[in-house]
């Protein structure tokens, strides 16, 4: 078994971010360069036996600085400050603290840290892909994808791609290098095409692929929500803002296919999608009580936004026993999370008309 991650990150004033090669277990930047602090403060500890514990806590403090928040450095530098006899303020970059007492600066930066976490919240879009090139779908949904980034800048992808007999990961490689911020990740069991069937095996596997996305949206702390979605569907308009007005734990679209003769589509995912117990059916309005409202669902599929808490609490996909989205959704439910359709808006498989 092939099992490999590829991807870049570039990282500006984002948190620590997991990526890396082979199948040994992969550490943060961040803890990367807090073992490299410590392992430079112990050899200089060796080398300066005669320095005094106060010293080399200053000097330790100073090698791990970079890693730590302006508040922290703030608190550092006015410490070592008082420490020597020098004013507070001695050192400070720039004049934005001119005229505060030294309370006053430290709760500025403090805000100023509050606004940037509520900023750098961002999305990640994962999906788990495989024989989609060939058939003209993996390129409308990477338009779609594309289009999203004109209104949100906050986007990172994360894929996991395996067992294609077509380009789909080459694809995936070529239209992701220049991006900011994405994961890919190759996995290759060697499983033929599954049949479209409600066999266990399909499902587990799919099951454990989509905890694998799970597990890597969660190593980044700024993900605050996650889509879910298959590479073979596509979407008009905003997506993301149109599924937030729905404003629960896991919303959802209408996922459908190609129209049926009286004109209204055809329902595509009708095995996940569940209300009081009953499965969606194929044929419009697919299911009692759909308006322009949104309303409650026992389960979804194809494609959802999910909140990063419904996730943190453990919630996951599980496949022996049914459909992994409906295992997912169940949990979910269980736990005490929403979860909700938004029939004002749609995707479709195979990507939407032009």
């Amino acid at each position: 078994m092939t099992n490999r991650n590829i991807g870049q990150i570039r990282i500006g004033k984002s948190g620590p971010i997991v990526i890396g090669g082979g199948n040994e277990p992969q550490q943060s930047l961040e803890v990367q360069q807090s073992q490299i602090s410590e392992n430079n403060f112990k050899e200089e500890d060796l080398m300066s036996k005669n320095s005094t514990s106060k010293d080399k806590h200053k000097h330790f403090k100073k090698k791990i600085i970079r890693s730590i928040s302006k508040t922290d450095k703030f608190n550092l530098l006015v410490e070592d400050n008082k420490e020597s006899g020098k004013s507070w303020c001695e050192g400070l970059v720039g004049d934005w603290w001119w005229g505060m007492t030294e309370e006053e600066a430290r709760m500025r930066l403090i805000e100023i840290e509050k606004a940037f976490e509520t900023n750098s919240k961002k999305l990640a879009i994962t999906s788990i892909v495989r024989n989609e090139e060939r058939n003209g779908y993996l390129k409308k949904f990477l338009n779609c994808c594309h289009n999203l980034e004109k209104i949100h800048k906050d986007i990172i992808y994360i894929f996991i791609e395996g067992d294609s007999s077509d380009n789909t990961f080459g694809v995936l490689k070529n239209w992701l290098t220049p991006k900011k911020n994405y994961i890919l990740k190759k996995v290759d069991r060697k499983h033929r095409p599954f049949a479209k069937d409600r066999n266990p095996r399909r499902t587990i596997y799919f099951a454990e692929l989509r905890n694998m996305l799970i597990d890597l949206a969660l190593s980044i702390p700024e993900v605050s929500e996650i889509l879910m979605i298959d590479a073979n569907y596509g979407w008009k308009g905003d997506l993301i803002s149109s599924l937030r007005e729905t404003d629960t734990d896991i919303a959802a679209p209408l996922v459908v296919n190609h129209k049926h003769h009286d004109g209204k589509y055809l329902f595509y995912d009708t095995w996940a999608f569940r209300k009081d117990g009953r499965q969606f059916s194929q044929f419009y309005p697919y299911v009692k009580g759909l308006d322009s409202e949104s309303f409650n669902l026992d389960s979804v599929g194809g494609g959802y936004l999910i909140k990063r808490r419904v996730l943190e609490q453990g919630v996951r996909y599980k496949g022996e026993k049914d459909c992994e989205h409906v295992g997912f959704c169940t949990m979910a439910k269980d736990m005490g999370f929403n979860i909700k359709i938004n029939p004002k808006i749609y995707i479709k498989k195979g990507g939407h008309e032009e």
